[in-house]
């Protein structure tokens, strides 16, 4: 009697294997390529946001301050040579309380001296990258600009900068 042998069919080729494995690879990558692409977009909105809410905050700071100060107190000066010009802003209020809003390497500070007593200061915000005051116009000075760049790492080693600008900061006392 002889052996019959059956071929079972169960299993796969090897040809649908490499097929499988190298559309399983594509697909891998593909998808690698995206999750990162959307990380990316959602860590630079999100250092965005966080920018623009402190530079927000610290505009805010210096006009309500600023408001409350006297133009002829109003200086704009450099008080470390390590820093860019103009970066400091000092001015007085009538009641004497003097403010000074400066960049001290890449942060924003700010430091308050009211009448007879200790000066404290507080950092504002960090990543600061640039920040300079001037006047719009010489013939006014109860008008001041405020420039700020902040510099952040978004994704990996990846800078971006993010400007904010307010212009025309009006002292309202004389």
């Amino acid at each position: 009697m002889a052996l019959i042998s059956k071929r079972t069919t169960a299993g796969f080729t090897l040809a649908e294997v490499m097929v499988t494995v190298a559309i399983m690879s594509i697909l891998a990558l593909v998808g690698t390529k995206l999750v990162s692409s959307v990380y990316q977009t959602w860590r630079s909105t999100q250092v965005r946001t966080e920018v623009q809410r402190d530079a927000r905050t610290i505009l805010n700071l210096i006009q309500k301050s600023a408001k409350q100060a006297s133009a002829a107190s109003l200086t704009i000066s450099t008080a470390d040579p390590a820093e860019p010009p103009y970066s400091q802003l000092q001015f007085s209020t009538p009641a004497g309380t003097t403010y000074l809003f400066y960049q001290q390497g890449g942060n924003v500070n700010m430091s308050v001296t009211p009448p007879g007593g200790s000066t404290s200061s507080t950092v504002l915000a960090k990543n600061l990258l640039y920040m300079a005051f001037s006047y719009p116009d010489t013939g006014q000075t109860n008008l001041i600009n405020v420039a700020m760049c902040f510099q952040e790492t978004t994704y990996g080693t990846k800078e971006q900068n993010f400007f904010m600008t307010l212009e025309k900061m009006q002292i309202e006392n004389p």
